[in-house]
């Protein structure tokens, strides 16, 4: 696999990763499950790519598993305090979490054959035996509470209301482009990550 490309510079030939190429013309590849770890180098590349140039595009490439609620609203609190769009492209999958991440995107663009998984959050980690009853309802009830959170930002990302995003979210729902697109998770199913499409399915 090549992952290197050798580009021309004053400084002579220079063998370049292609993360980084991309990374210069704005483009960021994500395709880990979120983590503290991965949305904290997230995190400082959006805003390395905001101070570079505020204002200017971003292009989030997102094919990932979902993971921790906590470290993904820190992404997405951070991705609405930028000056400049992101435009989100589903490039495989985007679940659970990464569907959040996703909806940030000012353009949301899904691929052809991308696909999208909603669920409630859950327990995450940890064994339930021992567990004092009191203690488990505080955890029930922070956990209904973040399930009113994310439902609230799906709400609100795609036009639809709270009913109808519980009632998606109740169990694993999975979709593909264009259901993603009749739901508002979508706004465009196109064939190019760059928006050069001249000819795409859009809502509305």
């Amino acid at each position: 696999m090549y992952t290197n490309v050798i580009k021309e510079t004053f400084r002579g030939c220079q063998t370049v990763s292609l993360s980084d190429e991309m990374f210069i013309s704005r483009v960021i590849s994500f395709t880990e499950e979120v983590t503290p770890k991965s949305m904290e180098t997230l995190i400082l590349q959006l805003l390395h790519l905001e101070q570079s140039s505020p204002g200017e595009k971003i292009t989030l490439l997102i094919n990932s598993p979902g993971g921790d609620v906590t470290s993904g609203l820190a992404a997405v609190d951070v991705m609405n305090s930028l000056t400049s769009p992101i435009r989100t492209v589903c490039t495989g999958m985007a679940a659970s979490m990464a569907v959040l991440l996703f909806l940030q995107g000012k353009e949301r663009v899904a691929l052809k054959h991308s696909t999208f998984m909603l669920h409630d959050p859950s327990f995450s980690g940890g064994d339930m035996a021992g567990v004092k009853p009191l203690n488990m309802q505080e955890s029930l009830d922070r956990l209904f509470q973040i399930r009113k959170e994310l439902a609230g930002i799906i709400a609100e990302c795609t036009g639809n209301t709270l009913d109808a995003v519980y009632e998606k979210t109740k169990t694993d729902c999975y979709m593909n482009a264009q259901e993603a697109l009749e739901f508002g998770i979508v706004n465009e199913i196109g064939k190019s990550v760059f928006g050069f499409d001249t000819n795409t399915n859009q809502k509305g």
